[in-house]
């Protein structure tokens, strides 16, 4: 689907973001906040998987995407990460949203005709406690996106499925909210990050950078820790450390080392946060290089915590001053 994302007199030069789901979905409620708070015009463009978010992006129908790749419950969103490796898009930037969710039923539902709870499967692992403890052995369908849940719902028109989405989703499909608030944990939130086609220049008017890198290592002593010390001594912080099977993605690396690659071999994501300025990160990166099998780096943004710094700053001053250095997006 294709809409506006808020009440402005459409140009060309209105930015055409992709993001996973329909109407009224979380990602599309990121994206919206993300370029509002810019004061950037933009087109909203949902689709039904990750995988053509990037391709589209690389094809140029669109110009950038909001994808989640990180849950503060759920945890990684992997298949996010391996559409990095795979199409070269570039991170330029960072947001953070909170996800309240609620259960949605067609019109005259109540809690006890609920047999089926359909949702997303990260979303439905949020609210496992709360499906626990209002039914009895429900059964849990899962959906591509949180809206399209609701549009499922709409479309049975029955009272024994329910759908775990958003108000906005729920009020969109013309549904009832039974309970709200029942994630697991009081607040859930969510990282998204926002790619594009094109690398933008590097963010040189704030000291707050943020930059995400995959490495691959050798297995032998030590390689982890030899990484680990090229950000120590540059007084980096290392908000984020992960991995995965490198068996799973080896293939797709700068490097052919699949030969030397066994089943328990990882590939180790980072993100970094530092106020060094592009010549420390630059010197990392070739430092960093000396000691692994290949480097992958995905981008250099403002975090999410020095934007909501400067909005607030900004906010105060004038409701229409921009953000600096992000004009382009």
């Amino acid at each position: 689907h294709t809409h506006t994302s808020w009440n402005k007199k459409l140009t060309k030069m209105a930015k055409r973001v992709a993001f996973q789901g329909s109407f009224g979905s979380l990602s599309e409620k990121a994206a919206i906040e993300y370029f509002q708070a810019k004061n950037v015009q933009i087109t909203l463009h949902g689709e039904k998987s990750f995988a053509a978010v990037f391709n589209k992006i690389q094809d140029n129908q669109y110009d950038c995407g909001v994808l989640p790749i990180e849950n503060s419950l759920s945890g990684t969103i992997h298949s996010v990460y391996e559409q990095l490796l795979q199409i070269r898009l570039n991170i330029v930037g960072e947001s953070v949203s909170e996800n309240s969710l609620c259960l949605c039923v067609n019109p005259g539902t109540k809690k006890e005709d609920v047999k089926e709870v359909l949702s997303h499967p990260h979303i439905l692992e949020q609210c496992n406690n709360y499906l626990s403890l209002a039914f009895s052995n429900p059964i849990q369908t899962p959906t591509w996106d949180t809206a399209g849940s609701c549009s499922l719902v709409k479309e049975r028109g029955t009272k024994n499925v329910a759908a775990i989405a958003t108000v906005e989703a729920a009020e969109h499909n013309n549904l009832e909210i039974l309970d709200r608030e029942i994630g697991d944990l009081r607040k859930i939130t969510t990282r998204y990050i926002i790619v594009e086609k094109s690398r933008p220049e590097f963010p040189s008017s704030t000291k707050d950078l943020k930059f995400s890198i995959a490495t691959a290592m050798s297995n032998e002593p030590m390689a982890l820790l030899k990484v680990l010390s090229c950000f120590a001594f540059r007084n980096m912080n290392v908000a984020k450390i992960d991995t995965r099977p490198a068996s799973t993605v080896v293939k797709i690396f700068d490097r052919n080392f699949l030969d030397e690659t066994s089943s328990w071999d990882y590939l180790f994501y980072f993100d970094v946060e530092t106020s060094g300025g592009q010549e420390s990160i630059r010197q990392v990166l070739d430092n960093i290089r000396q000691y692994t099998v290949s480097l992958r780096e995905f981008g250099v943004y403002q975090p999410h915590k020095s934007i909501e710094k400067h909005v607030e700053i900004q906010n105060s001053v004038s409701a229409h001053h921009s953000l600096p250095w992000t004009a382009f997006l």
